[in-house]
């Protein structure tokens, strides 16, 4: 809204969906109880709002009603229409250009970055004859959906597990293997029975998995709390497991007409960091489209060229190096904890000591002013009789 600017709000309306929903609590209702965030937005649109039921099209009235309202806020306006001013409409254009231009950039390089990858690959062989995929990532991510894509069968079940899980089958003349793991979500509801599980799927296979593929929602913004939560688990391996890792998006349909590369550079900083430390390793499926094989295929392509990439070395992490830094992490968060409780007590200690020292001064004073307010009168009375008049101060003074 503020691209638009501020004159936007006189000509703005809150048009709420799924009235249906409300039952038998009223519009007012709901926006008292859904707290200061929607009020404030009743308020900017100045107590203008509407509410459609969309299982009710036969009823005209609620069209007419919305229709009505539209009238009176044109009036209200003197009759005139919003516009967007030619200084907005260039900032616009100028944040378009800039993030196309980064955009073609960063395919440019990642295409470059490939080109090099491809020319490791020993003789004219261009492809393995197995590969072993993890799959990790939070929850919701699509990361069942996406590994029953990959092995064309519904090997997965599509809802929150929380084991690990291997499943193999010969797709585009390789052996497949992906190991689907548990999603996480915030880092705060992590237990270290999760972890060890989620750890877990990087030791079933012996020798080693050719590819780690984070698996990245297109549909989400990826902010600062998804790129903690991410840094946390990937921290439990070392360093070298970005060398095998590449950005995986699943809900390509949700980028419409939109390039994933412009996708990446409009979103969160947080989206560019993940895709920088995986060296511009990144590809998306569209799991709608089961059909399109060659949104597979392409994917293989780029894991075999990483693994060439990686002189044809699997990762293989240390697991008692893991498992280690399993624990020191919990130990570091239950530390936390610790003085978190710690330092809460203490304000508590001080704020009922402030409190106290408060307490005990008001009453001194009160005490004071009844030492003076019982000796005043009997002062008065002698001066009054001493003298027989009464001066503006003593008024001041009573």
């Amino acid at each position: 809204m503020k691209l638009l600017g501020e004159r936007v709000w006189r000509y703005t309306m809150v048009l709420f969906t799924c009235g249906d929903f409300l039952g038998e609590k009223t519009t007012e209702q709901h926006i008292e109880s859904e707290g200061d965030s929607l009020k404030w937005l009743i308020e900017r649109c100045r107590n203008r709002y509407h509410v459609f039921s969309n299982k009710k099209r036969s009823d005209s009235s609620q069209v007419t009603e919305l229709l009505e309202k539209i009238d009176e806020m044109v009036w209200h306006n003197n009759g005139t229409h919003y516009k967007v001013d030619e200084q907005t409409l260039n900032i616009i254009k100028e944040k378009q250009e800039k993030v196309s231009e980064r955009a073609n950039e960063r395919r440019k390089r990642a295409e470059e970055e490939r080109q090099q990858r491809k020319t490791l690959i020993p003789g004219s062989r261009n492809k393995l004859c197995e590969l072993r995929i993890v799959l990790l990532g939070m929850k919701t991510s699509g990361k069942s959906a996406t590994g029953n894509n990959l092995l064309r069968k519904g090997a997965f079940a599509t809802c929150q597990n929380n084991y690990c899980q291997v499943e193999e089958e010969e797709v585009a003349d390789r052996l497949i293997t992906v190991i689907d793991t548990p999603g996480w979500s915030r880092s705060s509801e992590c237990t270290k029975e999760m972890d060890k599980e989620i750890v877990r799927g990087l030791s079933v296979s012996p020798l080693g998995v050719h590819a780690v593929l984070l698996v990245v929602p297109s549909d989400l913004t990826f902010r600062e709390a998804q790129q903690v939560a991410l840094e946390e688990h990937m921290n439990l391996f070392d360093a070298g497991i970005w060398k095998h890792t590449m950005v995986l998006f699943t809900y390509g349909d949700k980028l419409a007409d939109k390039s994933i590369e412009e996708h990446i550079e409009r979103e969160h900083r947080a989206l560019r960091w993940l895709v920088d430390k995986c060296e511009n390793k990144y590809h998306v499926v569209n799991n709608m489209k089961k059909s399109d094989m060659s949104q597979v295929t392409e994917l293989f392509e780029k894991i075999e060229e990483m693994v060439a990439g990686n002189n044809g070395r699997l990762y293989c992490p240390d697991m008692n190096d893991v498992h280690h830094r399993i624990e020191e992490k919990f130990r570091r968060r239950q530390l936390k904890n610790v003085l978190k409780q710690r330092l809460e007590e203490e304000y508590r200690r001080r704020e009922l000591e402030l409190m106290i020292n408060f307490k005990e001064t008001l009453l001194a004073l009160q005490a004071d002013k009844e030492s003076v307010t019982s000796t005043r009168p009997k002062l008065l009375s002698e001066y009054y009789a001493m003298t027989g008049k009464i001066h503006l101060f003593d008024f001041i003074i009573l």
